[in-house]
């Protein structure tokens, strides 16, 4: 066979290592050529342009595999579907882990932190694991290929699930919906429609791990598997949490049982409650020893550049969550504080509704820094509830320095952009390590 890789970031650089370490001819396309040079020194693969993937058109052993962050309105994916099938890049690995025991978490918030605790449960469990997928920073879904382990928890994106023909998880875990990547996909209708494609193609013997709310989502039509709720508000959840009580419980037949007190928690814990919820449940239908849950819960610190604090002087909290990558998630941010915060927010815009996002900022937040491709807008939309206190900010050190001048001992500068990374980075992570430099730079022991 041979194959045409569209894209080659980080999953389908994977993909193009995997294939040419096992000696296939493998075409390349990227609208950065800049991303070729580092195959160039492989005998089988090819470059190609846009122009030379029409040559194609008449081979009949040719796989084409595209990439999650290439939607189907690009024009050299127009193209290709006119004359050849194109899959995902989770399809083209789970043809070569289909006989394992697959976890697939996907969700608008939490992926990432529900598959990485997930995998440190199992393996203090002793299990034998991979996790990865999009998670990152983490390894990507082809390393399951190279590890062949019995146990594959994958974080999955609606990108991936969009393509998916045979993809079948286990565990298929859905932890929230909401407005997200309307850059991509059509409309909200089909996001929530994709979201659910996770349990598509599930049988009897699989689970469907699932946010009771979304239960009665108009685009859940799940009968084969069995199902699972969790819930932050309802006791008749599977597995649920008591806000008076401030436990996790587990409600499986007739036995009801607190498992963890909130306390006892390391991570900053009220954004991660789903989280918890949904690895509570995976954990009992792979038979986890409860031991091995409740330690792994208990010494769990969360994940980089998510509500992760890098700092506390003179009485100030500096606070990186550059994760937050969708206005939605930056409610959730901002409803974890008790206090108001000094906010740094802004992005890529994504045409995402911006009321709710910008009526929470206004609440929780004593000062606003803007910073990012939309800033502007963001401004027009604060003008609009008559709220003032902000700055506009031209680049990300400017934003940290203003939020420290109008901070004062107590406060806590928040950075939760709530919008895409990619108008001045390449990816949250590069974003979010820059905002730690800054930080530590302009709180040198100098001042």
């Amino acid at each position: 066979m041979r194959y045409l890789m569209l894209g080659l970031g980080r999953q389908g650089k994977g993909i193009v290592e995997f294939l040419l370490e096992n000696n296939e001819i493998v075409y390349g396309y990227d609208r950065d050529e800049e991303k070729k040079k580092e195959f160039l020194k492989y005998k089988n693969f090819q470059w190609v342009k846009e122009q030379e993937i029409k040559k194609l058109r008449n081979r009949k052993d040719l796989i084409v595999i595209v990439s999650a962050g290439i939607n189907d309105e690009n024009p050299v994916v127009k193209m290709v579907k006119e004359f050849h099938q194109i899959i995902s890049d989770i399809e083209f690995v789970y043809s070569f882990i289909k006989d394992s025991i697959i976890i697939a978490i996907t969700g608008t918030n939490g992926k990432s932190t529900t598959t990485y605790l997930i995998g440190e449960i199992l393996l203090r469990d002793k299990k034998d694991v991979f996790y990865g997928g999009n998670l990152a920073p983490g390894k990507p879904a082809i390393e399951a290929v190279r590890l062949k382990k019995k146990f594959n928890v994958l974080e999955v994106s609606s990108f991936q699930l969009a393509r998916i023909k045979d993809f079948k998880p286990y565990i298929g875990v859905l932890l929230n919906i909401s407005y997200e990547h309307l850059d991509w996909h059509k409309s909200f209708e089909e996001y929530q429609r994709i979201k659910m494609r996770i349990f598509e193609n599930q049988t009897e013997k699989d689970y469907c791990v699932i946010n009771k709310n979304l239960v009665f989502n108009p685009y859940f039509n799940v009968f084969k598997p069995k199902i699972l709720t969790f819930s932050v508000e309802d006791k008749s959840a599977n597995a649920y949490y008591d806000k008076v009580e401030k436990k996790f419980f587990i409600n499986l037949g007739d036995h009801i049982y607190s498992i963890l007190n909130i306390e006892e928690l390391k991570f900053i814990g009220k954004i991660h409650y789903e989280n918890i919820l949904a690895a509570i449940l995976v954990s009992k239908i792979l038979e986890v020893k409860e031991e091995n849950l409740i330690e792994s819960l208990k010494n769990f610190k969360g994940l980089p550049h998510r509500l992760e604090l890098i700092l506390e002087k003179k009485g100030r909290k500096y606070i990186n969550n550059s994760m937050c990558t969708n206005p939605a998630a930056g409610i959730t941010s901002l409803s974890f504080f008790d206090k108001k915060v000094i906010l740094i927010t802004g992005g890529k815009e994504k045409n995402l509704p911006l009321e709710e996002y910008i009526k929470a900022v206004s609440q929780k937040a004593k000062y606003v820094i803007l910073f990012g491709e939309n800033k502007e807008k963001l401004k027009e939309k604060l003008l609009e509830i008559n709220y003032h206190e902000f700055f506009l900010a031209e680049t990300l050190k400017e934003a940290v320095i203003k939020a420290k001048e109008v901070s004062k001992e107590g406060d806590i500068i928040l950075f939760s952009p709530a919008f895409a990374s990619f108008d001045y980075f390449r990816d949250f992570i590069e974003r979010g390590e820059k905002f730690k430099e800054i930080v530590y730079e302009i709180e040198k022991d100098k001042d």
